[in-house]
């Protein structure tokens, strides 16, 4: 009982948890896109100083893309603009672009200096310095974006986990579903078979009987009462043990040979009975029959006991039989009839 209740609680524990690590997961995964386009656009810096001084050296004006650079410089400092940049707010990230801007600055009032006086000064060596702060920009980026790649590895470790956890309790609750259910389908055996003949006991004829006692009409149903004769000198001759071998050995009969016709339980003692629907009377005689020669073939076998009966039939299309308890009743008078016929016989 105590793991049931383990189990039981560990559920809701580990399905908030899974959740939480996914909304973690989510958030990284953005982060993770965010880092990208930072790592993008640190790259589009790095080489746009390159592209912008051999432009102006070759006396192309790159005004509109000196702003573009400065519109990303702006955005990785964290503020809004045109190119949705998401900034990294770590103090190296934002300290590397700091010195980058410093740079950058000095860069373009040398080239602003060069277009007036055509003299290249410092510009050469700005732009390297320049290209050098950029590629360390895109390296701290990277090494930021990697860091979170772990925790996202170290997510989806735990999520696997957690997962494994859940298909231990998944399958363990299976088990205990398949062996409560194996254990209600060996109760109902216990419940409803007689453990001597195996056949239906009481308990389930009486279910059987309820049920058609609800119908407004029966259907073309065929009742056999059949008693064992001659039980208690069994028992008083031989001993209870093959008293109980006897009804056994019946019930293993009846058993087989019921079953293309229908219902047939131990009601009781040495007292059974058969139900079966749209059973013609011709095929009712040929039943008779074969368990007449069932049980001849018994008794030849038998050198200790010997197997006699008395039976009954009645059908439900006969004269005032209007509920399953009317048929019961007569089938039941005729077997005791029968039973009176063989002790005269006797």
């Amino acid at each position: 009982m105590g793991v049931n209740k383990l189990f039981k609680g560990a559920i809701p524990v580990i399905f908030i948890i899974i959740i939480v690590f996914l909304l973690m997961a989510f958030q990284t995964f953005d982060d993770l896109y965010g880092d990208a386009r930072t790592i993008n656009f640190s790259s589009l810096l790095r080489g746009g100083v390159q592209h912008i001084v051999n432009q102006e050296i070759s006396n192309k004006h790159m005004d509109s893309y000196i702003g573009l650079l400065n519109g990303i410089i702006d955005e990785l400092k964290g503020e809004a603009g045109i190119f949705r940049i998401k900034t990294i707010k770590s103090p190296d990230f934002q300290d590397a672009l700091l010195e980058f801007e410093n740079q950058w600055d000095n860069l373009v009032n040398e080239i602003y200096s060069f277009r007036e006086t055509g003299d290249i000064g410092n510009i050469y060596k700005l732009s390297e310095t320049n290209f050098a702060l950029g590629n360390k920009l895109v390296l701290i980026a990277q090494e930021t974006s990697e860091l979170k790649m772990e925790k996202i590895l170290s997510l989806k470790r735990t999520l696997m986990f957690l997962s494994f956890m859940v298909l231990i309790i998944y399958m363990y609750a299976l088990y205990k579903y398949i062996h409560l259910n194996r254990n209600n389908m060996n109760l109902s055996k216990i419940a409803y078979i007689d453990p001597l003949t195996k056949l239906p006991n009481r308990v389930r004829c009486d279910q059987v009987v309820k049920e058609y006692s609800k119908m407004d009409r029966l259907p073309n149903l065929a009742c056999i009462f059949i008693d064992l004769n001659n039980l208690k000198a069994t028992n008083d001759t031989y001993g209870h043990d093959m008293g109980d071998n006897l009804i056994r050995e019946f019930g293993y009969i009846l058993r087989d040979i019921s079953v293309n016709y229908g219902f047939i339980c131990r009601n009781g003692g040495d007292e059974f009975i058969g139900l079966f629907e749209n059973i013609p009377k011709k095929m009712m005689d040929k039943y008779i029959m074969t368990l007449e020669k069932k049980v001849s073939d018994f008794n030849d076998e038998s050198a200790n006991i010997k197997i006699s009966f008395a039976y009954g039939i009645a059908y439900s299309d006969e004269k005032d039989i209007v509920s399953i308890n009317d048929l019961m009743a007569l089938a039941d008078r005729r077997m005791y009839l029968d039973k009176k016929k063989s002790k005269k016989i006797v």
